[in-house]
């Protein structure tokens, strides 16, 4: 039983069916609990020992099939999210080049409005 625990411990897709000669039930739910595939008791038949290797072996592909969509999401999330942090970055540049414009214009439209409310001034006199 501590070898289940150890292995699932640092390679959980490994799969373990556990085989004795004595039908303890404890046993047999608590190595099922750490990560067993399949319990089986001595003598045990051909075929059912196929099958529970059969079992083992898809349960196995299927955690690392899972694991390796796992993988691939968690890429494509670091791609977009890096993808939408530049986009973000681009409309922040954006912002500043057309809010330093607008501002430049805006003091240049109020010098000049000044300039002509001095011409105003300037021609009434």
């Amino acid at each position: 039983m501590e070898l289940l625990r150890l292995v699932k411990k640092d390679n959980p897709e490994t799969a373990f069916i556990m085989i004795t000669g004595l039908m303890d039930l404890s046993a047999a739910v608590d190595s099922l609990r750490t990560g067993a595939c399949d319990f089986i008791t001595k003598p045990f038949e051909l075929m059912a020992m196929r099958r529970s290797v059969e079992r083992a072996l898809e349960r196995r592909r299927l955690l690392m099939e899972n694991r390796w969509h796992q993988e691939e999401l968690e890429r494509k999330v670091q791609q977009r999210t890096h993808a939408l942090n530049e986009a973000l970055h681009d409309v922040e540049d954006s912002y500043k080049i057309i809010f330093t414009r607008a501002r430049k214009e805006k003091r240049s439209g109020q010098a000049v409005d000044l300039r002509r409310a001095e011409g105003l001034t300037r021609k009434e006199e």
